[in-house]
């Protein structure tokens, strides 16, 4: 069988094209994998972060919680200290130890009501 010389050429071209070919896509995919172990440990490391910031939110949030339940304590003790202190003005004003009304301007002075 006579081949024409350019056939002959292409034919033994033909596999070390093939195996040239295969090189760079294995070299590649090389590559591609280096680049994957890369983002599989960034998205690790940002996993850990992102729970270390979950915990110390949730640690927040159970502190705000904490001190809304003492502001909302200290508000009725300063309430159940405001009646006090308005029934024991009453208090010496009907004993007359202290003038009527003097409870009014003591508080003006001291910048209350």
């Amino acid at each position: 069988m006579n081949l024409d010389p350019a056939a002959a050429l292409a034919l033994l071209a033909a596999p070390v094209a093939l195996g040239a070919g295969a090189w760079v896509i294995r070299r590649w995919l090389s590559r591609l994998d280096a680049h994957l172990a890369e983002l599989q440990k960034t998205l690790s490391e940002m996993r850990v972060k992102s729970a270390v910031a979950d915990e110390r939110y949730s640690k927040v949030l159970g502190i705000q919680e904490n001190l809304q339940a003492q502001v909302s304590a200290l508000t009725k003790d300063v309430g159940r200290l405001a009646g006090a202190v308005e029934k024991l003005w009453t208090i010496l004003e009907v004993k007359g130890l202290i003038p009527a009304r003097a409870s009014d301007q003591i508080l003006r002075e001291a910048g209350g009501k």
